[in-house]
């Protein structure tokens, strides 16, 4: 859910890289506030990572060194290395000598790892002590270049990339070790990630992504904006990472943008009978670009602790940025100059995220605890052991009626809008068109912009957002008197007034 394809990874590395090695030469001005994080050295090109809760006493996270050829176990709490480095499984019974032949993905099935080596066409599975249970290649399953692996609970799911043509899925039954026929999906995929019913494909060079039911391989129908029905979804240049977190898919482009959209089931009636189609609720287009650092170039997705992390490098920047998945609030951007100058690769154990510098070949573990504890909508207990629990269904949220009680949290000013009342947009602090969402949050889809001094009847609210970011906002159902259209907007915007009563 990932991954990247091997030939972008080293454009990647040598386009974006290179320049990052020279200017980490150049002095640092002012230490990093994460530069007292432990490094753990590691092989040549980390590719992959992936914790194993079970294994040995503190847990293990492996690691797939792609230009050694090797896969390391380490230690998910002190980060020693257990055990020798284990050969690429893929390796065994060939006389192969050359380098840059490891695994690129990595998957943990709850007893044990998956190795994709894109190189040899081949997914190994072993054990523990690295022993080999069994391999699958282009004859016994048709693997193409794999650079991904998802484990759903049952089944695990090979991505594959082909030079040329169209990319595809293969599923193999964990247990029973059998794979099925291919499903094919579009050209050049790079990433996937699965939402409980199916498995999200992005396509590299088709510029969209897919959603294969997990049980029938099917893809799913999408009903788009003009009405009208496709299998595969538009989304912008280059999709190179995408990511679930329980409510909302995100996907992130070469382009510097990272698109976030709940998906809804509906059942449409056509002149074939009824349809099960999917709606892209569109959410807001979060532009890594404007956040501070102009870190522009986002590598990896990765969802845990309730947050969404994107490595970024540009221009001899890197860092890594969280956002808040309930909402999509930017949280906060992690400097890594102290950390390493590519950070490409990330995973997490039960209280860190695991970032791999590609430059300088070392992981850093990111204490997280201050982003994300007191924060979550699971409770923490859970989110502790389990860091990739997925955000709790979200329910739909009623219009208050004028004598209920609104919703108890600490607004950053109290509000002043009243039901039956008429209020504007405050020009005063609004200069921009401000937005009317279809529901009482910042995540909600935007429904429509109107200029400041705009003006509108309140008929609903208020219900309190609390961002979990020492912010808390107050949104009010409002009826615009410019076209009639109906929606929520935030009372309150960086602590003022955005909206303000008519007497």
């Amino acid at each position: 859910m990932r991954k990247i394809g091997f030939f972008l990874a080293l454009a990647l590395l040598f386009f974006i890289g290179l320049p990052l090695l020279a200017a980490s030469q150049a002095p640092v001005a002012a230490q990093d506030p994460t530069s007292t994080q432990p490094r753990y050295k590691v092989g040549n090109f980390v590719r992959d990572m992936v914790y194993d809760p079970d294994g040995g006493e503190n847990g293990l996270v492996w690691v797939a060194n792609w230009y050694d050829n090797t896969i390391l176990r380490l230690d998910a709490i002190t980060g020693e290395q257990r055990g020798d480095p284990i050969p690429e499984p893929a390796l065994i019974g060939q006389n192969i000598n050359s380098l840059g032949r490891g695994s690129v993905a990595l998957a943990y099935d709850g007893v044990n790892i998956w190795a994709a080596s894109d190189t040899m066409n081949v997914v190994s599975v072993i054990d523990r002590t690295g022993a080999l249970i069994t391999k699958y290649d282009t004859l016994n399953a048709r693997i193409n270049r794999p650079v991904d692996l998802l484990f759903d609970g049952e089944n695990m799911w090979v991505l594959n990339q082909p030079e040329s043509g169209r990319g595809s899925l293969v599923k193999i039954i964990v247990g029973t070790e059998t794979p099925l026929p291919p499903i094919f999906v579009g050209a050049f995929p790079t990433s996937m990630t699965w939402d409980g019913q199916n498995i999200w494909v992005a396509n590299g060079l088709d510029n969209n992504v897919m959603a294969i039911d997990s049980e029938s391989g099917e893809p799913a129908t999408f009903l788009l904006d003009d009405g009208s029905t496709s299998d595969v979804l538009p989304v912008g240049l280059f999709p190179i990472s995408i990511a679930f977190d329980g409510r909302h898919i995100w996907v992130a482009h070469y382009d510097g943008t990272i698109k976030v959209f709940g998906v809804r089931t509906q059942v449409i009636e056509n002149e074939d009978g009824e349809r099960e189609v999917l709606i892209a609720t569109k959410a807001d287009e979060f532009i890594i670009e404007d956040v501070a650092g102009n870190p522009r170039r986002p590598i990896q997705l990765l969802y845990a602790f309730e947050h969404i992390w994107v490595t970024n490098v540009h221009d001899g920047t890197g860092s890594i940025t969280a956002f808040r998945a309930e909402n999509g609030n930017f949280v906060q951007k992690l400097p890594t100059s102290d950390l390493g100058i590519f950070p490409g690769t990330m995973t997490y154990t039960g209280n860190e995220i695991w970032v791999a510098d590609w430059v300088s070949n070392e992981i850093t573990p990111l204490k997280v605890e201050n982003i994300w504890v007191g924060r979550t909508l699971n409770p923490e207990a859970v989110v502790t052991t389990t860091p990739g629990i997925w955000l709790p269904t979200a329910s739909p949220t009623a219009t208050l009626p004028a004598t209920a009680t609104p919703e108890s949290c600490a607004p950053d000013v109290a509000p002043q809008l009243v039901i039956g009342g008429r209020g504007r947009v405050n020009p005063q602090v609004i200069d921009v068109p401000y937005r009317l969402r279809a529901e009482p949050s910042s995540f909600a889809e935007i429904v429509g912009t109107y200029p400041p001094g705009a003006t509108f009847e309140v008929i609903g609210g208020y219900i309190c957002e609390d961002e979990g970011t020492a912010q808390a906002f107050t949104f009010f159902q409002v009826r615009m008197d410019s076209d009639g259209k109906e929606g929520w907007m935030s009372e309150t915007f960086e602590g003022k007034y955005a909206l303000v009563p008519i007497n």
